[in-house]
């Protein structure tokens, strides 16, 4: 292989894999990995239990407060958090009764969601959880 070859190689390279890297769609940022955002999807969860279970007569609601979410959850700008068979569910948008958002599979919860199950329809896997729609009956 000549050198001119293998200069084009490695362009074709480092071009295939950072393409997508600047995505503007990308919400969180690419700054975190999926770790980061397990972390922090289990940080918000957590923060909200200790605080469900300190309390002496406490009602349980499936949204979580805004003051329990993680640094990485706000900075995905949700309107609403909340959880879902115990994986986490980050609405970002909300237009009559159909919200969209990021659904983050929570390492501690036993079910797999699949796109139909309770109105989620999956748009998009990436690298956070998926992207999903949902009718929310009123």
């Amino acid at each position: 292989m000549t050198k001119k070859n293998s200069a084009l190689l490695i362009a074709l390279t480092l071009l295939s894999t950072t393409a997508g890297c600047n995505n503007t769609k990308e919400n969180p940022p690419s700054v975190y990995t999926w770790h980061d955002i397990t972390r922090a999807a289990m940080g918000t969860h957590g923060a909200y239990m200790q605080d469900f279970n300190s309390r002496e007569n406490p009602t349980w609601s499936d949204d979580i407060p805004r003051q329990f979410w993680t640094k990485p959850i706000r900075n995905m700008k949700p309107l609403r958090v909340y959880l879902h068979l115990y994986h986490l569910v980050v609405v970002q948008k909300i237009n009559g009764n159909i919200e969209e958002g990021i659904f983050i599979n929570m390492p501690i919860s036993s079910t797999i969601m699949f796109s139909g199950n309770d109105g989620f329809i999956f748009t998009e896997e990436f690298k956070y959880g998926y992207r999903y729609k949902r009718t929310i009956e009123k």
